[in-house]
């Protein structure tokens, strides 16, 4: 074994939550003559969680009929018993029915964790409110809700839609016409709405790459590529392969770069 004058050790890199942090641990080691360096670095992974910023979320409780609506919230599960009692046909009866209804049966009473943003859509909008459970904390279903931007892309024309998801509802696809802005339907025809251009080229151009993006939807669903990540922008370009006719005459033939 070598003779060591000298050692060190150094740990560094802060640990983010919701993040993966990596610290590396260095062990410096001399020899005697000064001639030989022995560095060993060790890389420790440092997981966090999602469940450390759930503990640091504001929340509330509030009185739920299964199924039904948010009759009453507060901070403590009492503040949202007595805001309850103020809307419940029988509030002599609610404490024993919350007291029942914890076999989540529904329509029966019962006491669930909120998320600030669904107590604030509660008194804004009343308790009648989609909810969605999320770990044991129930969100509002816009809370829950993302979207993301898709741009179709040929030469120098695209089209763009907006994909909308959460966890109760199937996604939702809605195209842009840039003279009316979101028009509500997933046919990309919708992106041209009543407009035309003046040039012949510019119109075919679009034209077949409207008649694309339709086809790729046909024959597979072209939202299985997305990211699905809030805020993100998906782009897929197309180049021409081929002409063929269309229910409007000719148009060229695409394929994705």
């Amino acid at each position: 074994m070598f003779p060591v004058v000298s050692g060190q050790a150094a740990a560094g890199g802060p640990v983010l939550p919701g993040s993966d942090t990596s610290k590396l641990l260095i062990l410096y080691i001399r020899h005697t003559d000064n001639k030989y360096y022995i560095l060993i670095s060790i890389t420790i992974v440092c997981n966090t969680y999602k469940g450390e910023e759930r503990n640091m979320e504001e929340t509330y409780k509030a009185v739920y009929q299964n199924g039904y609506a948010i009759f009453g919230t507060g901070k403590t599960d009492e503040e949202a018993i007595a805001d309850a009692m103020e809307w419940v046909d029988d509030p002599d009866e609610l404490r024993e029915s919350i007291e029942r209804g914890q076999k989540n049966v529904h329509g029966d009473m019962k006491l669930i964790t909120i998320s600030r943003a669904l107590r604030d859509a509660v008194i804004e909008q009343g308790g009648d409110i989609a909810i969605i459970n999320d770990e044991g904390i129930y969100r509002s279903e816009e809370e829950m809700t993302s979207s993301q931007t898709v741009v179709f892309r040929y030469e120098n024309e695209e089209i763009q839609c907006k994909v909308t998801w959460n966890p109760i509802r199937e996604p939702v696809v809605n195209f842009f016409d840039r003279n009316t802005g979101y028009t509500g339907k997933s046919d990309p025809g919708a992106a041209q709405g009543n407009w035309w251009y003046q040039d012949d080229e510019s119109q075919e151009i679009l034209r077949s790459l409207i008649e694309a993006v339709r086809a790729w939807g046909n024959n597979e669903d072209w939202t299985q590529y997305l990211s699905w990540s809030q805020g993100a922008e998906d782009v897929f370009e197309f180049e021409w392969y081929g002409s063929r006719s269309g229910e409007m005459g000719e148009y060229r033939e695409l394929t994705r770069k």
